[in-house]
């Protein structure tokens, strides 16, 4: 099995469509963080309720562009996910 992250940045319709998959065991995945780039929105509670990790951040409050990049990135190698 496949171990993603799932990027979203509002209400996480597609993200909640994923999870489904996964839980109908018609996708073969496990999902085991949500990136999300707005605290607060919706698709921080589904994952919640599906007990997802979330790395949440927003842009500005990073130096750059490639400073949060770099961040997301080094989230990824700690979870070991597939590619």
């Amino acid at each position: 099995m496949k171990k993603i992250a799932v990027f979203a940045s509002g209400n996480g319709s597609n993200f909640q469509a994923i999870l489904d998959a996964v839980e109908q065991k018609t996708l073969d995945v496990e999902v085991a963080l949500l990136v999300c780039d707005k605290p607060g929105a919706k698709a921080e509670e589904r994952a919640k309720q599906h007990n997802v990790e979330i790395f949440s951040f927003s842009a500005k409050d990073y130096d750059s562009k490639e400073a949060f990049e770099t961040e997301i990135l080094s989230q990824s190698k700690c979870n070991k996910f597939d590619t």
